[in-house]
């Protein structure tokens, strides 16, 4: 599943910071939201209007500074600067280091999303995962390689998808036919 998604998305956002964005906002809309509903929130023209409080607030932030993450992302991506990434990201209103995982896992193929399903799938404490905003530079930086170690660790960015596709299909079999669906509503939401 992942091999055949998250192609897609990485080819579509990489293009462009309109695009680059447009992943990010699908990222937001699926904070404490069924994956479903994530992608017709992310989804249309309109998404403004779907989303209110944290999530716009985030995503106009986003929006504004859509360029300038798009060219700190791209230039750390040509050194495979993961940590460098992963730090621009979590800059973002609303992008914590599990959030900025999932970006990364989208766009660039490392990381992965460590969020509640996975947090207590693998019996990980959310204070593995938190990343204080107040934190010194380095200590964010340390905090940084930490999740991503972490990721690895967990089998890496593959498994992580392939394995939170199947456990969220069979936590929800009348909503989700397969791991299969549940994949590909990632390329729906993260790039309409």
């Amino acid at each position: 599943m992942y091999l055949e998604h998250q192609p897609v998305i990485s080819k579509y956002a990489r293009q462009n910071p309109d695009n680059f964005a447009n992943v990010i906002k699908f990222v937001f809309c699926t904070i404490q939201q069924p994956l479903d509903v994530s992608v017709r929130q992310a989804s249309g023209l309109n998404t403004e209007d779907k989303l209110f409080g944290f999530k716009l607030k985030a995503w106009l932030n986003v929006k504004e500074n859509k360029e300038s993450l798009y060219q700190v992302c791209e230039n750390a991506w040509q050194t495979r600067d993961k940590v460098a990434i992963m730090d621009a990201l979590t800059e973002c209103h609303g992008l914590g280091l599990v959030k900025a995982g999932f970006v990364t896992q989208l766009i660039y193929g490392f990381g992965g999303c460590i969020d509640r399903h996975n947090l207590a799938r693998f019996g990980i404490s959310y204070n593995q995962v938190n990343l204080n905003k107040k934190l010194k530079h380095s200590t964010k930086l340390a905090k940084i390689r930490q999740y991503l170690y972490l990721t690895n660790e967990l089998g890496g960015c593959k498994y992580l998808w392939d394995s939170w596709c199947q456990h969220v299909a069979d936590k929800n079999p009348n909503r989700y036919a397969n791991a299969q669906e549940v994949s590909h509503l990632h390329i729906i939401g993260a790039t309409t």
